[in-house]
């Protein structure tokens, strides 16, 4: 039990340090102090918004299943009208791209969503 904790220490000093703040080009999201910013426009998002935004940056230029968001967005809540993440997602892309003529938050038929790291 030692040597596992040791060796959990060990790799918990190995992790990069950083600001804690996520970029994805000029799409920022600060999760310490749950706010989000939109070429220097904060931008007004609910709770779940905000978290559906804060796993496509995390995954940015990935492709985010629908369960990847329910799991970690709504914590694999099972009572859930079968639209709920679609209109989540619709709600954060009318927010964060349509209200700057972007289309950064694509659509895959069949497989989820992706927040492109590309202009």
């Amino acid at each position: 039990m030692e040597e596992l904790l040791a060796r959990l220490r060990a790799m918990s000093r190995r992790r990069p340090e950083h600001s804690g703040r996520l970029t994805v080009g000029d799409l920022v999201l600060d999760p310490e102090q749950q706010r989000a910013w939109r070429a220097d426009t904060e931008l007004e998002l609910s709770r779940r918004e905000f978290d559906v935004l804060r796993v496509l940056m995390e995954n940015a230029g990935c492709v985010v299943t629908r369960l990847q968001l329910l799991d970690e967005v709504w914590d694999g809540e099972t009572d859930l009208r079968s639209n709920a993440i679609d209109v989540h997602v619709s709600k954060v892309r009318a927010k964060a791209d349509r209200a700057f003529g972007r289309t950064t938050i694509t659509t895959l038929r069949g497989r989820g969503y992706r927040l492109e790291t590309a202009p």
